[in-house]
């Protein structure tokens, strides 16, 4: 599975760029605020609801074989930023699942009346009006799911909202042609030498002094709570949004024949407990997925999805690719990464369609090995991703309030960090917790070391109810 392989690479990457870092690690103001340590920033998440058809997600990006998905709740988790001098402010979607960061959509392309309206509501960004852009004739496409877009490369400055920290020449895309896209995207993946030859976001991050390590943690806020409950930070990690230890899963290298590096980590079982207390297991087998904060849902093996289905007494609609099954249900779906387990409950991962008093799976099948654990089973987990060691850092998500804890750049920090909140902050688990040790028994590779400050940037969360279409 290319664990040593991706692991000597970062290394040696990451190590020759440190050899050439210069910048000294920038001082904070001793100012701080009792939930913000000093070098950090926090935005809590939003959730707005509108229509807009969801579209599917596929790990190559290929159009012609994908669907739309109407019927449910989707969620698209945004952050604001302020590009340009002076600066004007862009909403883009935070994507784990790639790494470039482009915005302005056309929204005459959008896949519905209800996305197109939702797209124009968007600010957007105008090269003319900022005095530090540079515009290059490079061009390029990007795919995702259905949408696609065209776009021009530029550098110019981005301001981080509600702190002092500015970015300078930063190399993004404008879009110049899109299709069924409503927002632009904030690429979260690996960046520079890995998947692209030059910096992203994070890559400017660090290189740029702003934080030490290629470190950010995500919490997307479980269904069932209020607005602001979510929460995306760089260089630290937030210790009252989750039970218990950070379980460690080193990430591997691409998969299937995809030359591209992403989240991918082994999970070893899926299995469902019912209301009852009774578990069964569907999968016990190691089986390489990724997390991807871009996709709604998650896609599983067709064995695991039609027998879940099949036990919660779930209709496939072959009209929407879709699972639609009773609501209300009751339990959890079990995921096992080694000897730790998230426990999704079922009101987490069934969805209730819009205008409708019936739900849907928060599943599809996949049948290219392209497996994708989506918001329907993030929104169980605190995660943090660390491109260094490299590995994704997870527990059991919970919410006890915030306490922001800044990270450092030493060998698997952030597992060092205890969740502080009880077995009953725990969000839309199906159960009273979840279960196995932090570690694990995986020893991820060493982090590299690097000079700069820590900071935490927040999210604005879409949460985007979509029309029932027949």
């Amino acid at each position: 599975m290319a664990r040593l392989k991706l692991s000597s690479l970062l290394l040696g990457l990451y190590g020759a760029l440190a050899l050439g870092a210069s910048l000294p690690r920038t001082e904070t103001s001793s100012d701080e605020t009792a939930l913000t340590p000093r070098g950090m920033l926090a935005f809590p998440v939003s959730h707005e609801e509108q229509e807009h058809p969801i579209e599917r997600r596929r790990v190559r990006r290929q159009t012609d074989t994908d669907t739309p998905v109407f019927n449910y709740s989707s969620v698209a988790y945004m952050i604001e930023l302020s590009i340009g001098t002076p600066g004007q402010s862009v909403k883009v979607i935070m994507d784990t699942g790639s790494s470039e960061l482009w915005v302005d959509p056309d929204c005459n392309t959008a896949s519905s009346q209800p996305q197109q309206s939702e797209c124009l509501r968007n600010d957007y960004y105008d090269p003319s009006k900022s005095s530090s852009v540079v515009i290059s004739n490079r061009q390029k496409t990007l795919r995702y799911g259905l949408g696609n877009a065209t776009i021009r490369y530029v550098t110019d400055n981005i301001a981080l909202p509600q702190s002092d920290i500015s970015l300078k020449d930063v190399r993004f895309g404008v879009a110049t042609e899109t299709f069924q896209m409503s927002h632009g995207i904030l690429g979260l993946s690996f960046g520079n030498r890995l998947n692209l030859q030059y910096n992203n976001f994070v890559d400017d991050l660090v290189d740029q002094g702003v934080i030490a390590t290629r470190v950010f943690g995500v919490a997307l806020g479980a269904k069932e709570e209020t607005a602001n409950s979510g929460l995306l930070t760089f260089g630290g990690l937030d210790t009252k949004k989750y039970s218990g230890k950070l379980h460690t899963s080193p990430i591997l290298g691409p998969q299937n024949g995809e030359q591209l590096y992403r989240y991918w980590v082994t999970l070893n079982q899926i299995g469902v407990t019912d209301r009852k207390g009774n578990s069964k297991v569907y999968m016990d087998s190691e089986l390489p997925v990724f997390f991807d904060t871009g996709a709604t849902l998650s896609y599983l093996p067709e064995q695991v999805v039609t027998a879940l289905a099949d036990d919660l007494g779930a209709q496939y609609n072959p009209n929407y690719d879709l699972f639609l099954v009773p609501c209300g249900q009751q339990g959890s779906i079990n995921f096992t990464f080694g000897n730790f387990t998230i426990n999704v409950g079922l009101e987490e991962f069934v969805w209730q369609l819009s205008g409708s008093s019936t739900c849907a799976l928060g599943a599809m099948v996949e049948t290219d090995n392209s497996y994708i654990l989506g918001a329907s089973f993030l929104r169980s987990v605190y995660a943090v991703f660390d491109q260094e060691t490299p590995a994704i850092h997870f527990a059991q998500y919970a919410n006890c309030g915030s306490k922001l804890q800044e990270i450092p750049a030493d060998q698997n920090a952030a597992a060092q960090f205890e969740g502080e909140c009880s077995t009953n902050d725990i969000v839309g688990s199906g159960t009273n917790s979840g279960s196995g040790s932090g570690s694990g028994d995986d020893n991820a590779a060493n982090m590299i070391r690097r000079n700069g400050m820590w900071l935490s940037v927040g999210v604005v969360a879409a949460e985007q109810a979509l029309a029932w279409l027949v």
